[in-house]
C-alpha cells in the first residue's frame, strides 16, 4: 500500500476535482444566466493579462474559498498552465472564451484563483488552517480527530478540515460553484496535460477506478462510513462519544480494505458451491466389484453430503504449478503469520532481558508455575486472556496508530511483514526484506543445516568416541523415564526449557557468536561433527599420510594418473599396478594427485621432496632456510608469475622468473583461507583466485590458480592448524 501523507482529512473524498465536463451536484449547481440581468463577457486574455485590484476581505465563515479542493500534483499541472505569459493567455483564452460571468463576482474569483494557483501550498495551508479554527469557533464544536482520518491522510485521500455533519455551508456555496467550473474549464482546456497529472496525482487514480494498489478505500467505502458516521450522531439526537465514532469507522475502513486487497491480489477464479445429491450405496454391488473399503467410504460421504460441499475442492486432479499462484500463497503466510510476529517480538524482548523487571516478573511466575506443577494449564489460561484481550478496540486503535506512523516515515524499518508487501507489492516484498533479516534467516537456516547433519553422522558412527558419550546421555534418560514418574521427567523437561529460555537464550541474541557454546542442543552432540568437519578431518589425514608414507602415495598418483589416460579411449583398458622404479618414468614425485597428469606443462601440486633440502640464499633475501617443501601451485601475485610453495615452515612465494621470494607467511599468522575470483578473461570467464586473511588483518590473494580447489585443501591438511566452517 502505497501511503501519501496528506494535509487533508477525511471527509470530502465526493469533493475532489473530476476531469471532465460534468457539472456539480445539484446543491452546487448555479442558475443558469440570463441576458436581462447585470452579466459581462470577460476574454481571457484580459483576465490573465490585467486584472483588476479587488479588494482581499473574503468572508472568513464555512464558505470560505479555501474550501475548494485543489490538491498538490493538480495544482502544479494547472499552475504550468498558466505561469507563462503567452500560455497562459491562450489557454485562458481556449478555456474561458467568451463565457459569461457575474460582473459583481469575476474579477475577485479569478485573482482568488490565480492567487491559489500561484502559491498551491501556502495558499492551501493557510487556507484551511484559519477556515478550520473559525468554523469550530463559530460553531462551539469540538475538534474532531478521528482516526480513521489519520488513515485516510495516510493513504493519501482527500477530505476537508470541517466536521462531516456540516457540509452543506461547503457544497451549495456559489462562490465556491463557480470557482470550481473555472478549474474544471481549465483542466478541460489541456488535454495533453490530462495523462501526465493523472499518472502523478494518486487521489485521481481512486477516483477513476485506475489504482491498483491493495488495501485502498473505493469511493462507495469511504460513503458507506461517512454515512454510518452521520447516523451514529443522529440516533435518538444522542451524541455518541467521539472515541467510540473513531472505533467504529475504523472498523469498516479495515474490513473495506481487507475485502478490497484480498480480491484484488488473491482471488483469480471461483467455483458455485454444488453438491451432488447422493444415493444410498449399494452394499452387494459395491462390495462385489469394489470391495469394502469402497463401500465404507460412500457410506461416509452419504451421510456428510450436506455439510461437506463447501470444504471439498472443485478439482478432479491437483492443479499444475503456477508461479503466480505459488507467490500468492506465498503472500498470504506471511501475513497470516504478521501476529505471530508480534508475539514473539515480545517474547523476544522478554528473553533478551531488555527490560529487567519484566523478564523477572516471568521468570519469577515460571518458577512458581514449574514447582507447582501448573505450566500447561498456565498455557491454556494465556492463550484464552490474549484473545479475549485481542477483543478490546484500544489495542487495534494502537496497531494502526502504528502502522500509520511508520507508513509516513518511509526511512522507519517495516515491523510487519504486511506494511512490506503493501509497500512493494506481491513481487518485490521480497527483495525489499530488511538485511538485518536476512543475515538471520541466513544464520539460523545455517544452524538448521548443521543439526541434520549432526544428527545424520551421530546416526552413521562418524566419530565412534562422540557418539558412545550421546548413547550415555541417552540411555541415563531412559533409566529415569522407566524409574520415575510422568511428573517428575515432565519437570526436568520444563527446567532445561527455561534455562534454555533465560539463560542461553539472551546469550545466544546478544552474542550470536557464542549462541553454539550455550545450545542444549549442542550439549547433547557435543563433539558430533558436521559435513565440514568430516573433510578437514580427511585433508589432515591426506596430508599426514603423504608425509609419513610417499612411495605408497606415488603409486597411488601413477594408478590415477593411467585411470585418467584411459578416460581417454572408448574402449576399457587395464590398469596394471607396477611398483618398478620410476626414475625413467620422470615422475617427479608429485604423488598424491587423484588427477594428477605425466604431461609437463602440468602444473606440479603434489610432494616434492620429503628430504630437508637447502633452498638458494638469493631466494630467501640472504637467509637460509632447511626445511620440507611439500607442494607448489602455479599463480600469480601481484602482476609477478610464480609459484606458492607450501611447507612445514608455512607459506611461500617464489617468482618463476628470478626465483626470488617474494612473500612468506608463517602458519601461526595465518586466521582465514577463502575461495575466490578474479576479474573476467573474456570468453574464458572468471578465474579462479585464492585469498587469504592473515591475524593482522592484511589481506593476500593469489590470482591466476588453476587448481584453487587443491590448493585449499592442501593448506587445511598441511596447515596442521584446527579450522571451522564461517558459513
Amino acid at each position: 500500500m502505497a501511503y501519501e501523507d496528506s494535509n487533508s482529512d477525511f471527509s470530502s473524498y465526493d469533493e475532489v476535482p473530476e476531469f471532465s465536463a460534468r457539472n456539480n451536484t445539484a446543491g452546487d449547481q448555479v442558475p443558469a444566466p440570463s441576458p436581462p440581468t447585470d452579466f459581462v463577457t470577460c476574454p481571457a486574455s484580459q483576465l490573465s493579462s490585467n486584472p483588476q485590484p479587488v479588494s482581499p476581505s473574503f468572508d472568513s465563515g464555512p464558505h470560505h474559498i479555501s474550501d475548494i479542493e485543489i490538491e498538490g500534483t493538480q495544482q502544479i499541472g494547472i499552475k504550468d498552465g498558466i505561469s507563462d505569459g503567452n500560455e497562459s493567455e491562450d489557454s485562458l483564452e481556449s478555456s474561458v472564451g467568451s463565457s459569461t460571468i457575474h460582473s459583481s463576482s469575476t474579477r475577485n474569483i479569478l485573482h482568488k484563483t490565480r492567487n491559489v494557483l500561484a502559491h498551491p501550498v501556502s495558499a492551501s495551508r493557510k487556507f484551511k488552517a484559519h477556515h478550520y479554527h473559525t468554523h469550530h469557533e463559530r460553531k462551539g464544536k469540538r475538534k474532531p480527530l478521528r482516526l480513521c482520518q489519520e488513515l485516510d491522510k495516510a493513504e493519501g485521500f482527500p477530505s476537508p478540515t470541517m466536521s462531516p455533519t456540516d457540509k452543506s455551508h461547503s457544497s451549495n456555496h456559489p462562490i465556491k460553484a463557480k470557482v470550481k467550473q473555472a478549474v474544471s474549464s481549465l483542466s478541460k482546456s489541456h488535454p495533453k496535460r490530462l495523462p501526465k497529472v493523472l499518472a502523478s496525482n494518486t487521489l485521481s487514480n481512486h477516483v477513476l477506478g485506475l489504482d491498483l494498489d491493495p488495501f485502498r478505500l473505493t469511493k462507495s467505502d469511504v460513503e458507506f462510513i461517512r454515512l454510518v458516521s452521520k447516523r451514529r450522531f443522529e440516533t435518538d439526537g444522542q451524541v455518541i462519544s467521539e472515541r467510540e465514532q473513531r472505533l467504529q469507522e475504523l472498523k469498516i475502513a479495515r474490513k473495506k480494505m481487507l475485502v478490497n486487497w484480498v480480491s484484488d491480489r488473491h482471488i483469480r477464479s471461483a467455483s458455485v458451491v454444488r453438491g451432488k445429491a447422493l444415493r444410498y450405496p449399494d452394499f452387494d454391488e459395491i462390495i462385489e466389484k469394489e470391495g469394502f473399503m469402497k463401500y465404507f467410504g460412500d457410506l461416509a460421504l452419504y451421510f456428510s453430503q450436506r455439510f461437506i460441499p463447501v470444504y471439498t475442492s472443485p478439482w478432479e486432479e491437483v492443479p499444475r504449478y503456477e508461479r503466480a499462484t505459488t507467490l500468492s500463497h506465498v503472500e498470504r503466510i506471511a501475513i497470516g503469520m504478521a501476529p505471530f510476529h508480534e508475539w514473539a517480538m515480545v517474547i523476544r524482548g522478554v528473553y533478551r532481558w531488555e527490560d529487567p523487571v519484566k523478564t523477572a516478573r516471568w521468570m519469577g511466575i515460571y518458577v512458581v508455575l514449574w514447582w507447582s506443577g501448573y505450566l500447561v494449564t498456565f498455557s491454556y489460561a494465556y492463550l484464552i486472556s490474549r484473545v479475549l484481550r485481542n477483543r478490546q478496540d484500544w489495542n487495534e486503535v494502537k496497531r494502526v496508530k502504528g502502522a500509520i506512523h511508520r507508513a509516513r516515515d518511509q526511512q522507519q524499518n517495516v515491523h510487519r511483514v504486511t506494511e512490506l508487501i503493501e509497500r512493494h507489492g506481491s513481487d518485490g516484498w521480497v527483495e525489499a526484506l530488511p538485511d538485518s533479516l536476512g543475515s538471520w534467516a541466513q544464520l539460523k537456516l545455517g544452524d538448521f543445516a548443521d543439526a541434520l547433519e549432526i544428527i545424520r553422522n551421530f546416526y552413521e558412527w562418524r566419530d565412534p568416541e562422540q557418539t558412545t558419550c550421546t548413547l550415555i546421555f541417552f540411555g541415563v534418560c531412559l533409566l529415569l523415564g522407566v524409574f520415575t514418574d510422568l511428573k517428575y521427567c515432565w519437570r526436568i523437561v520444563t527446567f532445561i526449557f527455561g534455562l534454555w529460555f533465560f539463560v542461553s537464550a539472551p546469550i545466544a541474541s546478544r552474542y550470536p557468536r557464542y549462541r553454539l557454546v550455550v545450545s542444549p542442543f549442542k550439549w547433547v552432540f557435543w563433539g558430533i561433527p558436521t559435513h565440514a568437519d568430516i573433510a578437514y578431518s580427511e585433508f589432515r589425514a591426506d596430508a599426514a599420510n603423504a608425509i609419513t608414507d610417499p612411495d605408497m602415495k606415488k603409486k597411488s598418483a601413477r594408478r590415477n594418473a593411467k585411470r585418467k589416460r584411459a578416460q581417454d579411449f572408448e574402449t576399457p583398458v587395464m590398469v596394471i599396478d607396477d611398483d618398478q622404479d620410476d626414475g625413467a618414468e620422470g615422475d617427479e614425485g608429485y604423488t598424491t594427485s587423484p588427477d594428477i597428469d605425466d604431461e609437463d606443462d602440468y602444473d606440479p601440486e603434489e610432494l616434492i621432496s620429503p628430504h630437508d633440502i637447502e633452498r638458494d640464499p638469493e631466494s630467501l633475501n640472504g637467509k637460509h632456510y632447511f626445511g620440507v617443501i611439500y607442494c607448489g601451485f602455479k599463480c600469480i601475485y601481484r602482476g609477478h608469475p610464480g609459484r606458492l610453495y607450501l611447507a612445514d615452515y608455512g607459506l611461500v612465494f617464489e617468482t618463476e622468473v628470478n626465483k626470488k621470494v617474494m612473500l612468506e607467511i608463517r602458519w601461526r599468522d595465518v586466521k582465514r583461507i577463502e575461495k575466490d575470483e578474479s576479474l573476467s578473461m573474456g570468453k574464458i570467464g572468471k578465474v579462479h583466485a585464492l585469498g587469504l586473511v592473515k591475524a593482522c588483518g592484511e589481506r593476500v590473494k593469489f590470482e591466476a590458480m588453476l587448481k584453487r580447489d587443491v590448493a585449499f585443501n592442501r593448506i587445511i591438511g598441511f596447515s596442521g592448524l584446527q579450522w571451522q566452517n564461517e558459513a
